[in-house]
């Protein structure tokens, strides 16, 4: 099974509330809980985008023939990545 992200706020001290998972009634889970920092929102345009070190990463690597099809396969691969326990 595929673990679920989520970032939520506490609205009220001591509890937190989780609506809309994909699970149904009596399913056990485990929550693990780690307080972090307020997220930055990072307003990245296709100009800041264009001039980061990002773009033309993977230029000489000689192993990838195209580009696009090798960042499709990477993000499957993650998708489908098994936690290990």
């Amino acid at each position: 099974m595929e673990a679920i992200r989520l970032q939520k706020r506490i609205s009220k001290d001591g509890e937190v509330s989780i609506k809309g998972l994909p699970l149904k009634k009596g399913t056990h889970v485990e929550l693990i809980l780690i307080p972090t920092q307020k997220t930055i929102k990072n307003n990245l345009t296709a100009s800041k985008l264009l001039k980061s070190d990002v773009v033309g990463i993977w230029k000489y690597r000689k192993e990838i023939k195209n580009s696009s099809t090798y960042a499709s396969q990477l993000r499957k691969e993650s998708q489908n990545r098994q936690v290990k326990k």
